[in-house]
């Protein structure tokens, strides 16, 4: 059950910031955008982090997709399971975990990975304490729309400054 089936340098990223969807806030944490859904009781968590676009190094999306994704779990600790790594639309990867924190409370966490011109990518998470809840596709679907809106702005300002 795929949570996403609901759904040249780092400075074209963040010079332009976009505008949260209504209903949602953006902050910064470093050189991370963050999103979050407004409203949610101080006991639930969705975030949607953009990290600063990169550069693809030797092996391609994959391979750089997959040394993301053990960078951000050696921070989260043993998962419960896993849903194969998956190849959507226009080349992008996707890959959802679910990880039982030390308080063994649940978070699903949705990881994505955009090609860019120029041998470049895009790393977009959506990490959740609310994966039961009726709330969370919803959630997954507008985050997808962001880390899609983002992808697609950093194109539109590399095809502008070439």
């Amino acid at each position: 059950m795929p949570a996403l089936l609901a759904m040249s340098a780092a400075p074209y990223l963040f010079a332009q910031r976009l505008e949260p969807p209504s209903g949602w806030s953006v902050s910064q944490d470093g050189a991370k955008q963050v999103y979050r859904p407004d409203g949610l009781p101080t006991t639930e968590s969705f975030t949607v982090t953009l990290e600063p676009t990169s550069r693809l190094g030797e092996g391609g999306l994959q391979q750089w997709f997959i040394r993301r994704v053990k960078a951000d779990a050696e921070s989260r600790g043993p998962f419960d399971e896993t849903v194969p790594l998956q190849q959507g639309p226009l080349g992008t990867y996707y890959l959802e975990r679910v990880y039982r924190g030390n308080n063994k409370r649940v978070w699903d966490v949705v990881y994505v990975g955009f090609p860019l011109a120029e041998h470049r990518s895009l790393f977009c998470l959506m990490a959740s304490n609310l994966p039961n809840s009726p709330e969370f596709h919803e959630y997954v679907r507008v985050g997808g729309k962001i880390c899609g809106r983002v992808a697609k702005t950093i194109e539109e300002s590399s095809a502008g400054v070439k």
